[in-house]
């Protein structure tokens, strides 16, 4: 799936609604999600604003497949813009409850970030020792026996 779909369907939008705000044919986006074009600059900083993307996170609204990673990133964002622009009623405890959902959400997404990536580098350190099966075997034992020690210590 292309960013671009992924932001698009978080948000609720469509082609039609994105191409009105920046003022564009909507066939155009299709041309973006298919790799026919690259986002012109000006159009990627109207994108930015829209979907209140941090310039150093631009590089998300290009990619035309997502990791996981980039997906939990893609949720951040979004719930960091929910957030800043949530509109607070009347009930203090209820406006309160929901503020301290957002913060507990984004912050679970950070925490499977970082999973992810601690995950990815021990991938990399297995596939990168499987040519020498002593070593490999050795380290894939070292990582089993963490894994009981943390699910015992749950």
């Amino acid at each position: 799936m292309h960013a671009l779909d992924y932001f698009f369907s978080l948000w609720k939008l469509k082609n039609k609604d994105v191409a009105e705000y920046l003022g564009i044919p909507a066939p155009q986006i299709n041309d973006w999600k298919k790799g026919r074009r690259p986002i012109p600059k000006h159009h990627l900083e109207k994108l930015c604003e829209l979907f209140n993307i941090p310039k150093e996170k631009s590089y998300l609204l290009q990619k035309e497949s997502l990791t996981k990673i980039d997906r939990l990133e893609i949720e951040i964002i979004l719930y960091k813009a929910k957030l800043k622009n949530f509109v607070e009623g009347d009930d203090e405890q209820i406006n309160k409850a929901i503020r301290m959902n957002f913060e507990a959400y984004i912050a679970a997404c950070e925490r499977n970030i970082e999973a992810l990536k601690v995950l990815k580098q021990l991938e990399d350190e297995l596939f990168g020792c499987s040519h020498v099966p002593q070593l490999f075997y050795k380290n894939l034992e070292k990582v089993k026996c963490l894994i009981e020690e943390i699910k015992n210590g749950m």
